[in-house]
């Protein structure tokens, strides 16, 4: 024991030492005062990982790994977004629009004015005012709150995933569900980048674990945090209220009365919600009733430019085209971002390249095919849930955007991961099958990232990722 906690302490010290160093490196944001707000966020991480799931020394060094990577990125966008910018951190110079228009928005309401953005998009930076709030707001602060969301998210996806599978070494399927989280890179990134994304990951985070609570027994806890994340949807991204009611509904069956009746009472609500915000024109454009046009600061985005000029305009498509073309949508969701043109996303900030490092993701989305084809009928039945959930909102997001805004099915991956978490601990990965199965699925990613390759260098050179 005494060894362990040697070792965790050297951990620690050694990610403390590596945020400083990025900071130094990084200039921009107050030293001193930006690694204490870092060690706070890791620290109530740290708690919240002990309070919900047995702690291994592994689990903690998976923790404090995705702390230092997101600490690193912190410093590096700070920089870019005051010094290397002519900026500070009262008054960043955010290029990218949304994050533009949280910070516009959030300091319109600390100084009691008008933001002139529109109501579709003041959810966020509403929400950032109350946490700033008296003011004055400062961009290294922000985003230490996006890192504590995301590293939250990790530790209540490892802790799900213990709910979902009972029997099943605790300490391992929680260490190996936070792994899979976090080296999913792009899923990792949205903790340092000004946008709500961080937010919806830990409110899909929070809703999984409750409802894999709940599916043993009754919690007011577990009922609380469920509405507070309905509370919080409602305010950020309206169009999410509908699919936590979804969520419900789908992991509600088996449960007693009592259980049924307070998650009924929390979809009522959640509907309530739903179109109070449509009514009065507070929703997010996530979703809508018709497919618009995908614009980024005013002009169509390469990426649904590529896919137009080989597939044909999918905005315009009828329904049965749309339908049948679902698998390629998927595909594309999938396959974004592609492991190469790392500088595409700067504008969201330098961090916005470690987003490219997609092979651990591709690697896990092996392991999650695999389960979809051979481990599903098999497995526990909440996991099998779960991963229905998450299966279900991965294509809805694939139909209703084409594919080309791979980022929206982030959050998602809280309900997806238990599944893989699953298959590793209980041996599944160990058969000839799955090993036959990942040899050719390799090849088949090999294939398909280089056509990716070819086809966008033919279609739209110098375009998305083209290059």
């Amino acid at each position: 024991m005494k060894s362990t906690n040697t070792n965790l302490y050297a951990c620690y010290t050694a990610a403390l030492a590596i945020a400083t160093a990025a900071l130094f490196v990084f200039p921009g944001a107050p030293v001193v005062h930006t690694l204490l707000k870092l060690a706070g966020v890791g620290f109530l991480a740290t708690l919240l990982y002990r309070r919900v799931s047995a702690p291994s020394f592994w689990g903690h060094c998976v923790l404090t790994g995705a702390w230092t990577l997101l600490a690193i990125g912190l410093a590096a966008n700070v920089w870019y977004f005051t010094s290397y910018s002519g900026g500070t951190v009262y008054d960043p110079v955010l290029i990218n629009d949304d994050a533009a228009s949280a910070w516009q928005q959030m300091q319109a309401v600390l100084s009691g004015h008008d933001s002139g953005v529109g109501m579709s998009r003041r959810g966020y930076g509403t929400f950032l005012a109350l946490l700033a709030w008296p003011g004055p707001a400062d961009i290294a602060s922000e985003l230490c709150f996006n890192v504590l969301l995301i590293l939250v998210a990790i530790v209540l996806t490892g802790a799900a995933a213990v709910r979902l599978t009972p029997g099943v070494e605790p300490q391992r399927t929680a260490t190996a569900a936070r792994l899979m989280t976090a080296m999913v890179c792009y899923f990792l990134s949205t903790g340092v980048i000004l946008i709500k994304d961080a937010l919806i990951c830990a409110v899909m985070a929070s809703a999984v674990y409750a409802c894999a609570g709940l599916r043993s027994r009754f919690s007011w806890a577990d009922i609380a945090l469920v509405f507070a994340g309905g509370l919080v949807a409602a305010l950020v991204r309206p169009n999410l209220l509908p699919l936590l009611c979804l969520g419900l509904l789908i992991f509600a069956p088996g449960m007693d009365r009592r259980r049924i009746a307070a998650l009924g009472a929390c979809v009522a609500v959640f509907a309530a919600l739903y179109f109070i915000t449509r009514h009065i024109g507070l929703r997010s454009e996530v979703f809508s009733g018709t497919h618009t046009p995908m614009v980024e600061m005013g002009t169509e985005q390469p990426r649904l430019e590529s896919y137009n000029s080989v597939l044909g305009n999918y905005n315009e498509l009828p329904l049965w085209r749309q339908l049948v073309q679902l698998p390629v949508s998927l595909a594309l969701q999938f396959l974004t971002p592609l492991p190469w043109a790392f500088s595409r996303d700067v504008v969201f900030g330098p961090s916005a390249a470690f987003a490219h490092i997609s092979f651990p993701w591709y690697a896990l989305g092996g392991i999650l095919l695999y389960y979809a084809v051979a481990l599903w009928r098999r497995s526990p039945r909440g996991v099998a849930l779960s991963f229905g959930y998450g299966l279900l909102l991965t294509m809805l997001t694939a139909f209703m955007t084409g594919g080309t805004i791979s980022r929206y099915c982030l959050p998602w991956l809280p309900a997806l991961v238990p599944a893989a978490a699953w298959a590793w601990n209980s041996g599944s990965l160990r058969r000839r099958s799955f090993k036959i199965w990942y040899v050719v699925y390799t090849l088949l990613m090999v294939v398909a990232l280089c056509a990716a390759f070819a086809i966008l260098n033919r279609y739209n050179p110098g375009g998305w990722d083209a290059k």
